[in-house]
């Protein structure tokens, strides 16, 4: 696999072919102050599609302060940054473009014992680190063409003459000539290219970018008593032999510095082809790309703040407006941005990057009586008709420009379309989780600090999804509390409350989960957030992860869905249900398909078809909370929840086969006196459900039209010290494809895609339930239950993407996981679903 990085921290490169599209942009929203050789740590995912992060470039020193980075892959040094500008502030950045393997970590720290004064603040992102991933096994690429060089020592450039990059980082296609410092194009097409460098101590550094012998733009630093840090970049068309260099301005001695352990100077470049083009449509096979500079001095304070840049090197696709400075997607995908900036002498150049007039980050430089500039870059998930652009953030502002001194770009290109099903549909899943406990008092919105999934997901920087492809989603989201802690937490729509999720056992751990069904529009945003003036405790460890929210789009425009069938609802009241009484939640939130019969409570099936369902629940205080699922007359399984002094909560769900007019319902077991917990603001109870029509199915080969589901339940007793510690499911209620193995309780797919998951248990008296869900041995999240003398359980949920023959199980954590099961009363189930077949995604390459 091949990355492109700017500058930087910790990443652990996925497996190859288990994410065809990776691309990230992390950002610093606070100083940072870094001493003892320290990683820098971002604050802020600003775009996070497939990056896995092991823990938590460009960087802004603080003012009178100096950035001093090393980037590197494992604990082999690759390249730096520097920046000092006397009482001011300073700017550094570099790109490196690396061919990685499985395994391998990359990241940026602070130079050992040497201090390091970071800028940050929520509306001044300066420090950041975007990586994207551009060629895999997967890209269909057979010869890439990548390049890095990077300079290891000092060199004097006396009019004019070549950078001689003498160390090779990367040369895949054999493009770079390390005996004349160019770059030789292997093949017709359109290039990324990126150069940054750093002059000798209080030496001028001005370098030009050339193409044959047509100027491009350059790189200005100068930095009296110090040395100066600059970079540009471009999108170029070229021809097969063409050269591209990187050379002195002429009449200016330029003397760069470098050393084997401080690499500042590094040239870089990828070809972008039609890979990066969609398949289909209107674009089909056209690349999205272009560049832009500025060739005259532009100041802030007139009809406009956006640059408005007057020279366009590239626009492929005709995205971007020369007039107004704006690109607009014609394309939905993931794209990559860099933008450049430098100041008249003595002004400021201080730029913002904006998304749909959302800001992004900033670039800025400033020096007394002197030139200085700036760079930023950002990976960001556009829908079709999303707005980029570059904007001035003061009055202050005079960027520089001539004809034959560019030094102010803006580039960008399509990464990849977005992730489509081979049936032409939008995916959209996620998976989130907590690996770190959290303590929230004030309604914050809960920050899930692990990806386990993404897949066009798009999360604000406050934790927020925000929808992009209208359509019907399905949330799941669960939590476990500390010990003898509260959960209450709430599920919000925009500014509107939905849902609530609670639970409390004393002195022990409490688990509690909720599941809503919605029909969203661009623009909306989902989250769930602490109840307002309430102390919430979540337990989180990175092998212990109870606390997760996931998502998934079923259905959307273009899913080619006529009718689909979709419900959602929940109890605005408390409710008594003697003996088998229904459940009859009274506030619908989805309703399509009109199946939903809030007088009786049921779910009536309008069409034949596998339906996911799903229910959940609190009891009133100090009551026992006893649920069960029917089919018509037909027992499907329960939800069980006591805790004494306190309010128990519950849930369960089901894959299960449906004709027209059957009905499905909610009721309490016969012969209890169950009372379940609601009120306006306090909705627990819900029940949800959709139709699992054919879109979750290959269209060709020999699982065509084969729905990929399975449901499979525990009547009776299971406990961990046996033979396997896997839960081997007795009674399966679907399977279809035939994916589920019962004698070995693993599901083994057959067609490659996005997955969905749903797990249950529910501990024996006084015993624990405490469960994994695994994804190719490898461990994916939990669920826990205990209650001293009563019995307790959990939920949880996953997104998985899958390729063919991957395994997916539930394995007993411990030797004390007792799960209880009977043949009327089926608390453990395991469920899981296609959401979408994957075929091969197009990447750039």
């Amino acid at each position: 696999m091949m990355f492109a990085l700017c500058f930087a921290a910790i990443i652990a490169v996925v497996q190859s072919g288990e994410s065809d599209v990776v691309a990230f942009t992390k950002g610093l929203v606070a100083h940072a102050h870094l001493t003892q050789g320290d990683i820098v740590t971002y604050n802020k995912d600003i775009t996070n599609i497939n990056a896995v992060f092991t823990s938590d470039g460009n960087s802004k020193s603080k003012s009178d302060s100096e950035i001093w980075l090393e980037f590197r892959k494992n604990e082999d040094y690759v390249a730096s940054i520097y920046a000092y500008t006397a009482s001011d502030w300073a700017d550094a950045g570099n790109t490196i473009v690396m061919e990685l393997q499985a395994g391998d970590t990359i990241f940026v720290k602070a130079v050992e014992d040497y201090d390091n004064s970071l800028y940050g603040a929520a509306g001044e992102i300066y420090t950041t680190f975007t990586g994207e991933l551009m060629f895999s096994e997967a890209s269909g690429v057979a010869n890439p063409i990548a390049f890095s060089a990077g300079l290891t020592k000092n060199i004097s450039l006396p009019s004019g003459t070549n950078v001689m990059y003498d160390k090779i980082i990367t040369n895949a296609g054999n493009g770079f000539d390390i005996t004349t410092g160019d770059f030789v194009v292997p093949q017709d097409g359109t290039y990324m290219i990126h150069y940054n460098s750093l002059s000798e101590l209080g030496m001028e550094m001005w370098l030009e970018l050339y193409l044959n012998d047509q100027y491009i733009n350059s790189a200005y630093g100068q930095a009296p008593h110090t040395w100066a840090d600059a970079g540009n970049s471009a999108i170029l068309d070229m021809k097969s032999g063409d050269r591209l260099r990187v050379r002195g301005r002429k009449g200016e001695n330029i003397v760069l510095y470098g050393q084997p352990d401080e690499i500042y100077c590094i040239f870089s470049g990828v070809m972008l082809t039609a890979k990066n083009a969609p398949a289909a449509g209107a674009n089909a096979g056209q690349i999205q790309a272009f560049a832009a500079g500025l060739t005259k001095n532009q100041n802030n304070g007139v009809t406009t703040t956006k640059v408005t840049w007057d020279k366009v090197f590239t626009d492929h696709g005709d995205n971007f407006n020369q007039t107004n400075g704006v690109f607009t997607a014609k394309v939905s995908g993931v794209y990559v941005f860099n933008y450049h900036g430098m100041g008249q002498q003595d002004e400021e150049v201080w730029l913002e990057l904006y998304h749909n007039y959302i800001y992004v980050n900033s670039l800025y430089g400033h020096a007394t009586h002197g030139w200085a500039g700036g760079s930023n870059s950002a990976a960001l998930y556009l829908a079709q008709g999303d707005t980029v652009y570059v904007d001035m953030k003061d009055h202050s502002t005079k960027m520089f420009g001539d004809a034959d001194q560019i030094y102010c770009t803006f580039s960008g290109y399509l990464l990849a379309p977005m992730v489509k099903g081979i049936s032409g549909q939008s995916v959209v899943a996620f998976s989130k989780g907590l690996v770190a406990h959290a303590h929230l008092t004030k309604g914050e919105i809960v920050t899930y600090n692990k990806d386990i999934t993404n897949i066009n997901a798009i999360f604000t920087s406050d934790g927020k999804f925000q929808v992009q492809i209208p359509g019907i989603y399905s949330f799941h989201f669960y939590s476990l509390s500390r010990s003898d802690a509260e959960i209450w937490l709430e599920f919000y729509k925009n500014e509107d409350y939905l849902v609530s999720i609670y639970a409390y056992t004393a002195s022990d751990w409490a688990d509690a989960g909720n599941t809503v069904i919605l029909e969203l529009q661009a623009g909306d945003t989902i989250y769930v957030k602490a109840a307002d003036d309430y102390d919430n405790s979540l337990y989180g460890a990175a092998g212990e992860i109870y606390t997760t929210f996931t998502g998934e789009l079923l259905f959307s425009e273009a899913s080619g869905s006529v009718n689909p069938v979709a419900f959602s609802a929940g109890l605005t009241h408390n409710m008594s249900l003697p003996n088998g009484g229904p459940v009859l939640f009274d506030k619908v939130l989805t309703n399509a398909g009109n199946g939903y019969d809030a007088s009786s409570g049921d779910f009536v099936a309008p069409a034949d078809g596998t339906y996911m369902i799903h229910y959940n629940s609190l009891s009133e205080l100090g009551r026992e909370m006893f649920l069960d699922l029917y089919l018509n007359d037909q027992y499907i399984n329960s939800a069980y929840g006591e805790a004494d002094h306190t309010w128990a909560d519950a849930g369960n769900s089901a894959i299960l086969d449906l004709k027209q007019g059957d009905r499905l319902r909610i009721r309490s077991r016969a012969g209890e006196n169950v009372v379940v917990y609601g009120a306006p603001d306090e909705i627990y109870c819900t029940f949800s459900g959709v139709m699992l029509s054919s879109q979750n199915t290959e269209t060709s080969g020999p699982n065509a039209n084969e729905i990929q589901a399975f449901s499979a339940v525990l009547t009776q007793n299971q406990n961990n010290g046996g033979s396997t510690s896997k839960v081997v499911w007795d009674k399966v209620y679907s399977n279809k494809g035939g994916n589920f193995n019962a004698t070995t309780g693993i599901f083994t797919a057959k067609v490659a895609g996005v997955y969905v998951f749903n797990y249950h248990g529910l501990a024996q008296q006084d015993e624990e339930v405490w469960l994994e869900l695994y994804h190719n041995y490898i461990y994916v999240n939990s669920l826990y239950g205990h209650a001293p003398h009563g019995w307790a359980g959990g939920s949880n949920s996953a997104a998985l993407k899958l390729a063919v023959g991957d395994t997916v199980y539930i394995d007993m954590k411990s030797h004390n996981t007792n799960i209880y099961g009977r043949a009327d009363e089926i608390y453990a189930s395991f469920s899981g679903y296609l959401l979408a077949p994957m075929g091969g995604t197009s990447i750039v390459g």
